[in-house]
């Protein structure tokens, strides 16, 4: 008898819906208006997504809201990030104390984008939400982004 040989696709299905907003806030100024226009309660977890990039150890902030009378999920997550970046002798110029900064970036094709609203349902649309988030005089814009587009989109798994 030949042996048994199981085949596994790695294909994880993204089955959540993604909202780019773009924003100049800091990260619980914009939780506490998407709090105040969509009747929801994000919260900050306690730790924040942790990323190793390029040598980096970047935090991204974390905020969520489970909604178990509807069977809904929101997470807003930071896009940037600034960690140190080591200065070599001959960059530090003028000044030895300026410090330089890289910006890391959780999806780096969206590089503009400040902050994404990941919602998990299965009844929700985005585009109520989306009409909502528009209305905050902060926010500049907000957009639906197409998941299977992105190339990191495994960095949105937060489990």
């Amino acid at each position: 008898m030949p042996p048994l040989k199981l085949v596994l696709n790695a294909a994880l299905e993204y089955d959540f819906s993604l909202i780019a907003i773009h924003c100049s806030l800091e990260d619980y100024r914009i939780a506490y208006f998407l709090n105040r226009h969509l009747g929801i309660h994000l919260q900050r977890r306690a730790q924040d997504v942790d990323f190793k990039k390029q040598g980096y150890e970047a935090l991204f902030s974390l905020f969520t809201f489970e909604d178990s009378r509807n069977y809904r999920s929101y997470t807003l997550v930071g896009n940037n990030c600034k960690v140190k970046h080591p200065c070599s002798a001959d960059d530090e110029g003028l000044f030895k104390t300026q410090e330089n900064f890289k910006l890391i970036n959780l999806i780096p094709e969206l590089r503009k984008t400040d902050f994404f609203l990941k919602l998990e349902s299965d009844t929700l649309t985005p585009k109520t939400i989306l009409a909502q988030i528009n209305q905050i005089p902060q926010v500049v814009t907000a957009y639906t982004v197409d998941v299977n587009q992105l190339k990191s989109k495994r960095n949105l798994i937060f489990e």
